[in-house]
């Protein structure tokens, strides 16, 4: 995921996620008691991949990017593969300045603070979760640890630092103008992109002080199991997916000095039933593992490696609402023109 996945951040909270938190009855109490969420967490954060996947782009991106799908699924049974509704995948046209089917801007974590009397709810956003678990990594011992080697909160400055290598929106693409970027990936199933938690009765210091609430639970807004979604491949929100790919990159000397060509190719996720290969979802799905044997990625893939009908490649393809929620995060933030300022200061200390 060119931008992380929200994800990472409850399994190092409280070593949860959604499938973990959708897990209800006997079943959910014996997970909890064979391998529960304090042995979980203390596992995924010894893992520098789930470090490594942790948002990036802060604020600016994720806060703004008002891609959280409001809209029911009408398939109530369809917790983990579901696809969203299509209204939510027709792409906006660039007049039109709202979609109903997508919310306002919306925090990362919702906490329910039952100590409060008037039931209030506190909110963090991505910059919020990641100053906590930055902090939280300050005390492990170990220099080496993935928690010290990745740093999130960039002062602009320190893009070229090996610690800010992970994140695009800081780190520039090198000097290649021969080079050319690709992006295919799925869309169309319903991703984890926000959460509801509730403070834990913490009996030990061992014990986590915040779990997911699967309690909450409004299908009117599309929430299951203390968890909002966004469009996706079922693992990496859209945002995650394709903003740098039809922006960030796009008419960004800092980010992109040599401007290279960058190609979006989106596949929209189509699920079908095979006899002969009954674990997977079909030649034309889109799930995050699915799209290797996606016919249509697949064929992209051989034109691109073996350069033949290439042309038919060098085209973006776009079925989603990547390109509105590009628009909205330029337009409430000043992601791009920050970086613009920074080439031109970069330009006049240089003359």
């Amino acid at each position: 995921p060119i931008l992380g996945v929200p994800k990472a951040v409850t399994a190092l909270l409280s070593g949860e996620m959604k499938d973990t938190a959708a897990i209800m009855g006997t079943m959910g109490a014996m997970v909890e008691r064979v391998f529960g969420r304090n042995n979980r967490q203390e596992m995924w954060k010894t893992w520098g991949s789930v470090w490594a996947m942790l948002p990036k782009g802060g604020d600016q991106i994720w806060s703004y990017a008002g891609d959280i799908v409001k809209q029911p699924n009408t398939e109530e049974d369809s917790i983990d593969r579901g696809s969203i509704d299509i209204a939510a995948l027709v792409p906006v046209s660039e007049e039109k300045e709202t979609c109903s089917a997508i919310s306002e801007d919306e925090p990362l974590l919702t906490f329910d603070d039952t100590n409060l009397m008037t039931h209030q709810r506190n909110v963090w956003s991505v910059d919020d979760s990641l100053k906590y678990l930055q902090h939280w990594g300050e005390e492990l011992k170990n220099s080496e640890h993935a928690a010290k080697v990745h740093k999130f909160q960039s002062n602009g400055k320190n893009g070229e630092s090996m610690e800010y290598w992970h994140d695009p929106t800081v780190t520039p693409l090198p000097d290649a103008p021969s080079m050319t970027i690709y992006c295919l990936y799925g869309v169309g199933i319903e991703t984890e992109r926000a959460y509801y938690y509730k403070k834990s009765n913490a009996s030990s210091e061992e014990d986590l002080p915040f779990l997911m609430d699967s309690t909450v639970h409004d299908p009117t807004n599309n929430i299951r199991f203390g968890t909002k979604f966004s469009d996706g491949d079922v693992s990496v929100p859209l945002v995650s997916l394709g903003y740098m790919c039809v922006d960030g990159w796009k008419d960004n000397k800092r980010l992109n000095p040599s401007a290279v060509r960058v190609f979006t190719r989106e596949f929209l996720h189509q699920e079908e039933f095979r006899v002969n290969d009954p674990m997977r979802g079909g030649p034309h799905s889109a799930d995050h593992v699915d799209i290797l044997g996606n016919v249509d990625t697949t064929l992209d893939l051989l034109k691109i490696v073996t350069d033949f009908d290439v042309s038919t490649v060098k085209v973006d393809s776009i079925v989603s609402n990547i390109k509105r929620i590009a628009t909205r995060i330029n337009s409430q933030t000043d992601f791009k023109t920050t970086q613009k300022r920074k080439v031109t200061k970069l330009l006049r200390i240089v003359r």
